[in-house]
């Protein structure tokens, strides 16, 4: 059995491997709260601490260039953030 059998493409594995990340980030910095300071700096020392995450959005803005990424399972996420 091959790895794309599981996932059925390169691009269902690297959503998989980002999404996987980005809730390691929200575990890890939670939603922003009625300190917006805190929050960026919980960011910040979040980002220094675990570049990975980083790491996986510019390989992705590189694949996907301009085009939007199909089918994001992240929006729900990032509404959280933006209504927080």
């Amino acid at each position: 059995m091959t790895l794309y059998g599981n996932v059925g493409s390169k691009e269902a594995l690297f959503q998989a491997v980002v999404t996987e990340a980005k809730a390691e980030h929200a575990d890890g910095i939670g939603l922003p709260g009625g300190d917006l300071a805190d929050y960026v700096g919980r960011l910040y020392d979040f980002h220094r601490q675990h570049p990975v995450l980083l790491r996986l959005m510019l390989w992705e803005a590189l694949y996907y260039g301009d085009r939007p990424v199909d089918d994001d399972p992240r929006r729900p996420s990032y509404r959280k953030k933006v209504e927080a």
